[in-house]
């Protein structure tokens, strides 16, 4: 019975360092990621939103590069890094911004989409 419970013992030790997917788990960085902090999700025609791109263990990646679709909105960076822009639009809609970074080995990190909605302004005239 003792032999029985050792091999049980055993086995668990193995599965819990083995894992689910049969590959051995290591105690590493997570995935390196980009993610963007919008100031604002809404803003109104000509206002605009600060947008801040955070970098999580993107090893020496380079400055980041930012894109809006459709491409009458405006990205507007602000300091050295790029890591800090401006979003505005003339003309209302949904508008769909990435920010990306490339590490070292050539390769692209890119951020999920991040949706901004521009809202037209009423106009008073009768």
């Amino acid at each position: 019975m003792k032999l029985l419970s050792t091999i049980l013992a055993a086995s668990v030790v193995s599965a819990a360092l083995i894992g689910c997917a049969g590959e051995p788990r290591h105690m590493s960085m997570s995935e390196p990621k980009v993610v963007i902090e919008p100031a604002r999700r809404t803003v109104m025609t000509g206002e605009s939103s600060r947008l801040v791109a955070h970098t999580m263990d993107v090893a020496g990646s380079s400055d980041v590069k930012w894109s809006v679709s459709p491409n009458v909105g405006k990205i507007q960076v602000d300091n050295k890094s790029g890591d800090s822009a401006l979003f505005s639009a003339d003309q209302p809609g949904t508008y769909v911004i990435n920010a990306r970074v490339q590490r070292p080995d050539g390769t692209w990190v890119t951020s999920p989409d991040l949706a901004i909605t521009v809202n037209g302004r009423v106009s008073n005239e009768k």
